[in-house]
């Protein structure tokens, strides 16, 4: 079996008037498992993404993020963010999020008429959490974290920090997060 790049990200969206969630950031963080340290961190990634449909950011969203309007379109469009997140990643890369935000990337790369990105194989790190712990409704990441009794690291709902913050909990079900990988994209 060939080792994977583990990729931990967090996307950050403003709706459009479609009603669609338009990215506007992605965080992430590539990391390693070692016998002695567990889990580490290897390298980030962390990029505005100017919108190309919504060009008004919901107040909602900047008092969330704290990214500006302005912030945004200094920012590279979809596509280019999207190539260089993924040659970043690196080949035989598996993105864990928290959450379905696959989906986003999805109908991100749908609106964006990009039709030839790659192969994006991604686990929802949620999911395993919440099955592993048999709760009735999905966690949030926050909440997730003091179950584990680990504390949040940075500012919530920035996608880097986000991203960085779903070590602990990957690293508390690695075995379970394996054994998804190699079941759902045993070619990868």
């Amino acid at each position: 079996m060939r080792k994977h790049n583990i990729i931990l990200f967090d996307l950050e969206a403003n709706p459009s008037p479609e009603g669609y969630m338009e990215i506007i950031e992605i965080g992430a963080c590539k990391v390693t498992r070692t016998k002695e340290e567990g889990l580490i961190q290897l390298d980030e990634f962390n990029r505005l993404v100017k919108p190309s449909i919504n060009k008004k950011l919901a107040k909602r969203v900047t008092k969330l993020t704290h990214i500006t309007m302005e912030q945004l379109d200094k920012a590279d469009d979809f596509q280019t963010v999207i190539e260089e997140f993924v040659k970043w990643a690196g080949d035989n890369a598996v993105f864990i999020s928290w959450g379905n935000d696959i989906d986003w990337i999805d109908c991100n790369l749908f609106k964006n008429y990009i039709w030839n990105a790659p192969e994006m194989p991604s686990i929802n790190l949620q999911n395993i959490y919440d099955i592993a712990n048999h709760t009735p409704s999905q966690t949030g990441l926050m909440q997730a974290l003091t179950h584990l009794d680990c504390e949040f690291d940075g500012e919530a709902h920035t996608a880097l920090d986000d991203a960085k913050n779903m070590l602990p909990i990957l690293d508390r079900y690695y075995g379970q997060t394996c054994k998804r990988i190699n079941k759902m994209y045993p070619n990868c």
